[in-house]
């Protein structure tokens, strides 16, 4: 019984796919509008995709491994009192590149924010509650703390959870970059800057 239900179960697959319009030998069906006359480019496109794919696919893992090693010197000297937001890294063949660390860090969930508190004497000081309002029906842009505050007591708290959807959570304070080692390592764990960007550098120095 276990091979028969297999084998339907097989059948079915391939029937609900030939009805998507694709045969099992993996082309389409003969009454799908179909273009002639252009395979090689067709190919050729579809190789370039692939090689595309896995040429980003090494690109962010080579990225990734370099910019860690570039942080190590970052971290260095941020510990050693001159920090800097840009760290330039040597090339042999090339004039190397500009790697620029921004003060802005991934959002912190909200619900962490006793947890962080007890951890980090400082907290007011390293971190901010953010609170971002849109209307449910048409994804509006972000209004200031005084406008949600005016719009609650304006509208009640139950009208206003019907019509907009409030989403809060914790930002960093500006500068914590520079302030970094002022948080205790656990906090640390739970606080991630937003990834280094790679600029390139030209032959007379400048960087674009």
């Amino acid at each position: 019984m276990a091979k028969t239900t297999k084998k339907l179960a097989t059948k079915d697959l391939l029937r609900k796919v030939a009805v998507n319009g694709v045969k099992p030998n993996g082309k389409p069906k003969k009454d799908r509008p179909t273009l002639s006359g252009h395979e090689t480019e067709v190919d050729k496109l579809v190789s370039m995709k692939k090689e595309m794919e896995d040429l980003k696919r090494k690109y962010e893992q080579l990225e990734e491994s370099v910019i860690e090693a570039v942080k190590d010197v970052y971290d260095d000297v941020r510990k050693a009192g001159n920090y800097q937001t840009a760290i330039f890294a040597e090339g042999q063949h090339t004039n190397g590149a500009m790697f620029i660390f921004p003060d802005r860090f991934c959002n912190i969930d909200a619900e962490l924010e006793d947890e962080l508190r007890n951890l980090d004497n400082d907290y007011d000081k390293h971190f901010v509650e953010v609170r971002e309002l849109k209307l449910k029906k048409d994804a509006g842009k972000t209004v200031s703390d005084a406008t949600i505050d005016m719009l609650r007591a304006k509208l009640g708290d139950e009208l206003f959870v019907q019509i907009f959807d409030i989403k809060v959570h914790i930002g960093a304070q500006k500068g914590l970059a520079e302030r970094w080692d002022e948080l205790p390592d656990e906090v640390k764990e739970m606080v991630r800057q937003v990834k280094a960007s790679l600029r390139n550098v030209t032959d007379d120095g400048k960087v674009v």
